[in-house]
Formats: structure tokens, C-alpha cells, sequence
């Protein structure tokens, strides 16, 4: 068995302080994704089978899950396949021109009242948002 010198010790420590230093510096540069809720809109009194559409995007990655939460719960698993070119103005990243999402929600076995919408969002390496948090009231 060989025994390293201090200076080949230093140097490992070294190239391993860097290499964690790189990756640490990479994860915090990823920037979460963005998006929109566009409706229901706040305030919006929802029954039944109602619509709902938005979008949502990362810059510097990809969307892997996009869900509709209802007080904090996942109510319903999303698909981006709605073209937007309204944001793909703006914004120039690879999903464009389909971030967009439209769908329908079934509100009927909901408990009526005040309740909290909102987007969830997680890109491929991890970042997550929570967007266009809003009370909506369920009739």
C-alpha cells in the first residue's frame, strides 16, 4: 500500500472542494420556473365542470410537472400542449410555442366555499414555484 504525501493529500482535498464548489454554484444559478394561471381568475365563484388555461415555462431548463393545487393538495395533474405565442414572444426557450395548458376541472365534489388555487411547478433539476396563488369560491 502507498502512502500519499502531504502535498498529493492537499491536492485532493483541493480538486474536491472545486468540484463541489462548481456543482453547489450550478444548482444555485437554476432559476425556477415561471408561468401564469390566467383563469379562474382571483375572486372567480366556480361550479361544475369549469375551465381553466395558463402557461407556464423554465429558462434555463424544462418543465417536468406541472399540477393544479387546491389548498395546498395536488387537484389535478397538467399538460402543456397549448401553443402560446404570446409568451414565446417574450420568451425564447426550447418548449415554445407549446407552454401553454388548457383544461377543465371538475369543481362538483369539491367542498363549497373559499379555497386557494394555484399552479405547481418543477423543472429537471429540481427548482419548484408555486404560481398565481388565489382564493377562488367554489359554489
Amino acid at each position: 500500500m502507498r502512502t500519499l504525501g502531504k502535498g498529493a493529500m492537499c491536492a485532493i482535498a483541493v480538486a474536491a472542494l472545486a468540484t463541489a464548489a462548481v456543482a453547489a454554484d450550478a444548482k444555485a444559478k437554476n432559476k425556477p420556473p415561471i408561468g401564469s394561471l390566467d383563469v379562474p381568475a382571483a375572486g372567480a365563484k366556480v361550479t361544475g365542470k369549469t375551465q381553466s388555461y395558463g402557461w407556464a415555462l423554465d429558462e434555463d431548463g424544462k418543465v417536468t410537472s406541472l399540477e393544479l393545487m387546491l389548498d395546498g393538495k395536488a387537484l389535478k395533474k397538467l399538460t402543456r400542449n397549448a401553443p402560446r405565442p404570446d409568451v414565446c414572444s417574450t420568451y425564447k426557450v426550447a418548449a415554445c410555442p407549446k407552454v401553454g395548458f388548457d383544461t377543465t376541472v371538475d369543481f362538483s365534489k369539491v367542498k363549497k366555499g373559499p379555497h386557494t388555487l394555484s399552479l405547481k411547478v418543477t423543472d429537471n433539476r429540481g427548482a419548484k414555484a408555486e404560481i398565481g396563488k388565489r382564493e377562488i369560491t367554489v359554489e
